[in-house]
């Protein structure tokens, strides 16, 4: 009797496992069916309909339409997905693409190394099927996501036991250490590397006798060489400064036939924050001739090969056509000294001379 239970128990589990596999084969059709219904559909930055869809649009309907309900964006979808590698892939799953650290592009994986997507750029552009073998999708590649559970037919937003990860935008806990270091591996196998130009205003508000203002200080161009490798992107950096006044008695003084060159290494934490060090070599005026500290009669020089850190703030990117742009907030400070003659210089004078904000804009050429 005891056996006959037995038998009975395993042959239902066996049905309910074979049906919970059949309607997630089944619901994953269904969603790639619901996907190629859009094909043909042109791209709209922004757009979920058929006049014009984006790439995250375009997942989001599809999805709607077969039952499955997902967030709008693309970083979202990456978020509430499970983790999976390249050779646990299975039509229905999404492949996920970054720019940068974070994630930029997302579609729906068909087998054989191929997807359904919206794409923006290239020879064709609109809901297409598109290789992964292709250069720019195979250098952009982030990993795969799945959001139809085999197990369970579950279309629920979470999984039941989702894979946490560190993402491209965000830290999670160290329970995906795993996914997160097959990921770093991923992104250092496909490293992209990155050319940022960035054009900045040069200001200060604050004078050591607590005068506050907008005072114009110059203007800087900048070049950095920027790495995609693991969650910080590694890069160096070298700006072109040049002091357009003096700043005594904030008077604008004759231009200083003077520039100074910044070189250093930077670390960008995401698409929104990163931090630099270096030196500055300076030549002319200030390199060898005293410079009025503005608002004083106190003069002061940079010393040789004076230090330099600052962090920088970015908005989000914006794909002005094969590039990428945005507007860009740096805040410095580099090391000057009092001139020989004068009292050392004191706490308040050091930041009103050191201190330096950079208004501007950033263009980056991905590659």
């Amino acid at each position: 009797m005891k056996c006959k239970k037995l038998f009975l128990n395993v042959f239902i589990l066996i049905l309910i496992s074979g049906n919970c596999a059949f309607a997630a084969d089944s619901l994953r059709d269904k969603f790639i069916q619901c996907a190629k219904a859009y094909m043909g559909v042109p791209y709209r930055d922004g757009g979920s309909s058929r006049s014009g869809m984006d790439c995250s649009g375009f997942v989001y309907v599809a999805a709607r339409d077969a039952g499955i309900s997902l967030p709008r964006t693309a970083a979202e979808m990456y978020k509430i997905s499970t983790r999976i590698s390249d050779s646990e892939r299975k039509a229905g799953d999404l492949v996920f693409f970054a720019v940068g650290s974070s994630i930029s592009h997302v579609g729906i994986y068909l087998g054989n190394n191929q997807m359904l997507n919206s794409a923006s750029d290239g020879p064709r552009t609109g809901v297409i099927i598109s290789k992964l073998s292709e250069p720019y999708w195979q250098s952009h590649y982030y990993c795969a996501g799945r959001i139809i559970n085999d197990s369970v037919a579950s279309t629920s937003q979470k999984p039941d036991t989702p894979t946490t990860t560190n993402t491209p935008s965000t830290t999670t806990s160290s329970s995906g250490s795993k996914s997160s270091n097959a990921n770093s591996m991923k992104r250092y196998k496909n490293a992209s590397v990155y050319f940022n130009f960035n054009g900045y205003l040069d200001w200060s508000f604050y004078t050591p006798s607590n005068q506050f203002g907008f005072w114009p200080k110059g203007g800087t161009l900048q070049t950095e060489f920027q790495l995609n490798l693991w969650s910080i992107n590694p890069g160096i950096m070298v700006r072109y400064t040049y002091p357009i006044q003096s700043y005594t008695n904030f008077e604008i003084g004759s231009l200083f036939n003077t520039f100074n060159l910044p070189i250093c290494l930077t670390l960008h934490l995401n698409d929104y924050i990163s931090f630099y060090a270096g030196v500055v070599l300076s030549t002319g005026t200030v390199a060898s001739q005293p410079q009025a500290l503005f608002g004083t009669d106190k003069m002061v020089q940079a010393p040789i090969f004076p230090g330099i850190f600052g962090v920088s703030f970015q908005t989000p990117k914006v794909r002005l056509g094969s590039v990428y742009g945005s507007l860009v907030q740096d805040i410095s400070y580099t090391h000057y000294k009092a001139a020989e003659g004068y009292d050392k210089m004191t706490f308040k004078e050091s930041l009103a001379q050191g201190i330096n904000f950079s208004t501007g804009i950033s263009i980056t050429l991905p590659f």
